[in-house]
């Protein structure tokens, strides 16, 4: 797993593979942050079960702290019966 910093502060960040952050703010101290997140999408690519997860992170004002989506291969029994194959 590879790492960046956190802009302005040389704070290591994670990188996670099959990840994509859209959006990132850093918080302001002493803000409550809600984070949202949901199944946007689900799909076979070559016989394999994937899904597509996106998180929002917004601070008690609504601004906008980071938007991830991650792509995940899942075995079928893992989300359901739903599959379109």
């Amino acid at each position: 797993m590879s790492s960046s910093t956190t802009p302005g502060t040389g704070t290591p960040v994670p990188s996670t593979p099959g990840a994509r952050s859209i959006a990132t703010t850093l918080p302001v101290a002493g803000k409550t942050i809600t984070v949202r997140a949901w199944i946007a999408d689900k799909y076979l690519r070559r016989g394999k079960n994937y899904i597509v997860t996106e998180a929002v992170s917004v601070d008690e004002d609504g601004r906008l702290i980071d938007r991830v989506i991650t792509h995940e291969l899942k075995q079928p029994t893992e989300v359901g019966k739903k599959w379109g194959g």
